[in-house]
């Protein structure tokens, strides 16, 4: 009988996975498109409903009666563990692989959600939203970065970086005036239940589509045949000109790895600026709508603006998705240092008054310099560091991200409640953007210095294991040393 249905089936046209299989044919063919965009809507749940927390603030103060600090709090918490949090999130998805890790992330969220709607104080909140949720959070988007870099290790990986992470201002674009709606009319308790249904039916379709390649350069399995058949011919190579094969084939494990970052200063650098930028971001997403309450603007209006911001930074992400690909020379460094600048700037102009054109100006603004932010911390990593280490350095800018966002609630939260106003919370938003945009011209000048000299910054053992796993490791072919370090130590930046 089945077999009878399934051959009608095929006689009027129409395709049947049950006798072609799954994923059909076609699913090879765009896989990664397709796989990006279940990466989309993994973001666009998880840092869509954190961005509108913003909403659910003025709820949660009213309903608790909490201070702008103990409230903002929660959402702080949250933020800073779903990007903390990205080194166990890492090793989950090189251990279990990406499907299982999206899974849990999705039931994570969805306990998170419905937790918070029966919570009866704070703390609770702080349990259920700042710790259960952000969990669920930190599985989804930096499980999203990995496969999408997964994909697009070469030229389009600015492009499909920005693609998927467009699923933040998407989802604040969407669930912001959704979730207000929601709270007006259904209660926020019932509204996040309603939510929670919603990331459980979207994020398991999600989660059976996404899949990382066969071929995975983030995680080089022992078994792989290429990976075997290189290492023959570089143990052949090192035997013929009488090298140390440990020498030459030294596999960095993942602490090495981490180890090989912390030691170089433009990482830390661009820790402290990606700190101070997440500080300036995370403002808008936490105290903005209260701040727009307080100098007087409806709650629907506020929630309006909160709209502009999102279509403002969706509209810069999409625009920096298309033209990537065509500005191949960009330096990406020297475009993140000026939009946070002009961040910076759009701060300080909030400080002159509080018309509404100026809040529109603001928004719009601050719409752009986080759409920059939080494409370009990722793209400037494998610019930096190289695809080597893009997993680890990547890891690392989500802990610097996680470390702003914990401190966010507190310094903007503490200015507000012992001032009074928020006038001192943009003169300390300003000031981070700009000392942020400076700190990465400073990173910017230090990579091109060390791709100009690379002997400058390398001791004696490190140029020797450099040019041996050029010459053997990667290339199989004898070179020069110009050569070497035209192609191995400039192109890639090698950090030993």
């Amino acid at each position: 009988m089945v077999k009878e249905i399934m051959h009608r089936t095929d006689r009027i046209g129409t395709f049947c996975w049950f006798e072609q299989g799954f994923p059909p044919p076609w699913f090879e063919r765009y896989q990664r498109w397709i796989v990006s965009a279940a990466c989309f809507s993994a973001v666009f749940l998880a840092l869509g409903i954190e961005c509108s927390y913003v909403i659910l603030f003025v709820y949660l103060q009213e309903e608790f009666n909490s201070t702008a600090t103990a409230t903002g709090w929660s959402s702080s918490l949250a933020w800073a563990l779903t990007c903390a949090l990205s080194p166990l999130a890492t090793w989950l998805f090189i251990r279990f692989g990406s499907r299982k890790v999206l899974s849990a992330g999705i039931i994570l969220l969805v306990l998170g959600l419905i937790g918070t709607s029966f919570a009866h104080a704070m703390w609770v909140i702080y349990i259920t939203y700042g710790v259960v949720f952000a969990l669920g959070a930190n599985f989804c988007y930096t499980l999203a970065i990995h496969v999408t870099t997964c994909y697009f290790p070469g030229k389009h990986y600015s492009r499909a970086m920005s693609i998927v992470t467009n699923g933040t201002p998407a989802g604040l674009l969407v669930l912001s005036p959704t979730m207000e709606r929601l709270y007006t009319y259904c209660g926020w308790r019932n509204g996040l239940r309603i939510l929670a249904a919603f990331v459980l039916v979207t994020g398991g379709v999600a989660a059976l589509i996404v899949k990382e390649p066969t071929h995975n350069p983030l995680k080089q399995s022992a078994d792989d045949k290429e990976s075997v058949a290189a290492k023959e011919k570089l143990k052949t190579s090192c035997e013929k000109e009488k090298y140390e094969y440990d020498l030459c084939s030294e596999e960095e494990t993942t602490t090495q790895k981490y180890l090989s970052l912390i030691r170089l200063p433009e990482y830390w650098i661009l820790f402290i600026a990606t700190t101070f930028s997440t500080i300036a971001a995370v403002f808008n997403v936490i105290n903005l709508v209260s701040y727009m309450e307080h100098v007087g603007v409806e709650n629907f209006t506020a929630s309006l603006l909160v709209g502009a911001m999102s279509v403002s930074e969706f509209l810069v992400r999409g625009a920096m998705a298309i033209f990537s690909g065509r500005c191949q020379n960009m330096n990406n460094l020297v475009f993140l240092s000026a939009t946070c600048f002009m961040g910076g700037v759009a701060a300080f102009g909030c400080t002159a008054g509080s018309w509404l054109w100026l809040i529109i100006i603001y928004v719009l603004v601050a719409g752009l310099s986080r759409a920059s932010f939080y494409t370009m911390c990722y793209v400037v990593t494998r610019d930096i560091f190289g695809i080597r280490l893009c997993a680890e350095s990547n890891s690392l800018q989500l802990i610097a991200i996680g470390v702003g966002c914990l401190v966010t609630s507190t310094i903007t939260g503490l200015s507000a409640d012992m001032t009074g106003s928020y006038h001192l919370c943009f003169y300390i938003v300003g000031s981070l953007w700009i000392v942020a945009a400076l700190l990465y011209t400073v990173v910017d000048q230090l990579t091109k210095r060390k791709k100009t000299n690379p002997d400058d910054f390398m001791t004696d053992e490190e140029k020797s294991r450099a040019l041996k796993a050029a010459r053997y490791g990667d290339y199989g072919v004898l070179l020069s040393s110009d050569q070497v370090y035209e192609k191995f130590i400039i192109d890639r930046v090698i950090t030993i």
